[in-house]
């Protein structure tokens, strides 16, 4: 909406202003050209008549430029709701469609005349339709958005994932609610994402647990996980004897060059987080305290970040 300060308004302004400066001129003319030879009551009845129409005309003037105003904030609001990039959705209470945006129409694969008074449910999926119609009483019963993310179902019969965000509107301040206001985004591309990193992560879950080589991950120097090979290896009973340990709590203070063992480890990590992997080799502790030697690979996994990835091929 255009403010008093905004570019049209202050146009609008000063074509108002110099509208009135002209008619201000054209009333002093008018007063200047009465005959003298009228009579005074006359040339009184003339001028006032000449006076009003000039009114007249300024308020018609005045008019347009409201018109116009009125044209260009109408301009504005077709740019902001009717080719919004997300559906806007009005309902009434019981879930009825009663308005609805361009962008709400494409997205249910129809007109607007064809969906305005119907159900909303009928374009969410069955499975959700119990949770679309939780939410509306949710909307309804607080001042909040509140949000839920389920399938539609177009009218073609295709479907999307949507996430809706509702808002319940009263027509006066402090009055029971009268509508609901839908927002409906497409996050279809983020919950094909979304299952392709689930997928991935299982599939490295799988491989993770069943390799043949001990595989550790590493966060803060902190073991994050271990598979069944690492278990056996450091031989531990289950993972709460590894998983939370400090890195180092599986190697001598030193190396038997002198080399602290966190040093060494630490070099190697940094080594890693640069190129991608590194390799060293190093002196071990079993729980039991059995001391071998393991060639330790060290990687960079993306899970929920890059935490390192610690394999032992082998140990000696």
């Amino acid at each position: 909406m255009n403010t008093p300060d905004s570019p049209s308004a202050a146009s609008a302004h000063a074509a108002l202003q110099e509208l009135r400066s002209q008619a201000e001129k054209r009333k002093s003319l008018l007063t200047q050209s009465l005959s003298e030879g009228l009579p005074e009551d006359v040339q009184r009845l003339v001028q006032d008549l000449q006076v009003h129409q000039i009114e007249l005309e300024m308020q018609y003037e005045e008019l347009l430029l409201a018109q116009a105003e009125l044209e260009t904030m109408r301009a504005q609001y077709v740019d902001l709701y009717d080719f919004a990039p997300v559906g806007y959705f009005s309902l009434d209470l019981h879930g009825v469609i009663t308005q609805l945006n361009l962008k709400g129409s494409q997205q249910l694969s129809s007109v607007r005349q064809r969906l305005i008074g119907r159900r909303f449910a009928w374009f969410v999926d069955p499975e959700y339709r119990a949770e679309f119609q939780e939410l509306l009483l949710r909307v309804q019963a607080s001042e909040q958005r509140q949000t839920l993310e389920l399938i539609l179902r177009r009218e073609d019969g295709t479907v999307f994932y949507a996430l809706l965000e509702g808002l319940a509107v009263a027509r006066e301040p402090e009055a029971q609610p009268t509508h609901c206001r839908v927002v409906v985004i497409d996050i279809t591309r983020q919950h094909e994402a979304k299952k392709a990193l689930e997928a991935s992560e299982a599939r490295f879950r799988r491989l993770f647990e069943h390799s043949s080589d001990a595989v550790v991950l590493l966060q803060d120097n902190y073991y994050l996980d271990c598979n069944t090979a690492a278990m056996q290896l450091l031989a531990a009973l289950d993972r709460e004897e590894v998983v939370g340990h400090h890195i180092t709590d599986f190697f001598p203070e030193r190396q038997p060059d002198g080399t602290l063992s966190l040093q060494l480890i630490n070099a190697v990590v940094q080594e890693a987080m640069r190129q991608g992997s590194a390799k060293m080799e190093l002196l071990m502790q079993r729980i039991t305290g059995e001391e071998v030697w393991v060639e330790a690979v060290i990687t960079l996994f993306a899970l929920q970040n890059k935490a390192p990835c610690c394999t032992w091929p082998g140990a000696t």
